[in-house]
């Protein structure tokens, strides 16, 4: 009985231990740059196309666009300035409310929605592919799905091998041997810019 309780304990063990070091994978999965641009180019399930941009100056500047708002925050000091896109086209002071990083972090967070789709690279059943070039950045390929021969429903991860960022995906599916075009929500990164990040700051006019 005793031989039993401790293997068991060890078996615990064991598995506390692969789930802290999953949990500290995904933790540190995805390694953002001091300075980068990055623009997706989003299909929704009804063929509808949107933008969503986040780019973040050498100065700490953000700069973020979605489908609803165009919005700067200028840093000063150790707090944020919010500049909104008015209907002219020109980017206004919003108030004078200053905002904290993690703030600025919380409002422009929807980009990860897409940059941090790579965290599925650690599910069981993922498998690496080779890698591949995508806007002169080597990206490991990541498959994960079900199927057999004739039926199946494949996603493959576009994972940016320096930073973690996920910068697309595409889906395959067959039925009966033949391939079934995906209808549902894609991405895929338009650009990535690491360096020579322009001065978000020359925006406000």
């Amino acid at each position: 009985m005793k031989k039993i309780i401790v293997c068991l304990l060890t078996i615990c063990a064991l598995l506390s231990f692969a789930s802290c070091s999953m949990l500290s994978d995904l933790n540190t999965a995805v390694k953002y740059p001091d300075a980068f641009s990055i623009t997706y180019e989003v299909t929704s399930s009804d063929g509808t196309i949107s933008t969503i941009k986040k780019t973040v100056d050498e100065n700490g500047n953000v700069f973020y666009k979605d489908s609803t708002h165009e919005v700067i925050y200028l840093l000063e000091a150790s707090s944020y300035v919010k500049y909104e896109k008015n209907a002219d086209g020109v980017f206004v002071k919003h108030s004078g409310e200053k905002y904290t990083k993690k703030a600025v972090e919380e409002a422009t967070s929807g980009i990860k929605a897409y940059a941090e789709e790579s965290k599925n690279k650690f599910m069981p059943t993922a498998k690496q592919e080779s890698d591949t070039e995508m806007h002169d950045r080597t990206c490991e390929v990541y498959k994960l799905g079900v199927g057999t021969e004739n039926n199946s429903s494949y996603t493959y991860y576009y994972v940016d091998k320096e930073t973690g960022i996920c910068l697309g995906t595409e889906t395959k599916n067959t039925a009966l041997g033949n391939t079934v075009a995906y209808d549902g929500e894609r991405f895929m990164c338009t650009e990535f810019l690491v360096d020579n990040i322009d001065d978000i700051s020359k925006l406000i006019k």
